[in-house]
């Protein structure tokens, strides 16, 4: 199985824009508003389950300065909220070693943002779990500051 990267989820959706013209639109958009080199953690939910539609996709990018979700929505469409991190008003993790993972984004306009080792892939519990953990210890670091 393939990490879930950025750049990975990048292929996986080129590889669907074969076929569906929405993915390729959504793509393109992706790349006109992403600066992959500023990424430093990347999260994605639905996208990996089979015969779901990408409507059900979202992307939690973090960067230096901000946080950004983008959600790909119906008709090619891609909807990009930016927050800063001082937008962050609480994060919770909950865990359990080798079982599951989740993590709350909780925002000052009372917007939850939910990351789910279990909820979010059908076969990637594992790399989730690890990818929400370093998520959380990148948030903690950017709250201290």
């Amino acid at each position: 199985m393939v990490e879930s990267t950025y750049e990975n989820f990048l292929i996986e959706l080129n590889k669907l824009a074969f076929y569906n013209s929405e993915a390729e639109e959504q793509r393109y958009s992706l790349k006109d508003v992403v600066n992959e080199d500023d990424i430093k953690q990347f999260y994605v939910k639905g996208f990996y389950f089979k015969d779901q539609p990408l409507e059900n996709t979202e992307i939690l990018l973090l960067t230096e300065s901000s946080i950004r979700i983008i959600r790909l929505v119906e008709d090619g469409y891609i909807e990009v909220v930016d927050r800063s991190y001082d937008s962050l008003s609480k994060v919770s993790l909950i865990h359990r070693n080798r079982k599951s993972t989740s993590l709350k984004l909780s925002f000052a306009d009372n917007v939850l943002f939910v990351l789910d080792s279990v909820r979010d892939s059908e076969h990637r519990k594992s790399e989730f779990q690890t990818r929400i953990m370093e998520i959380y210890k990148f948030l903690l670091l950017k709250l201290e500051k």
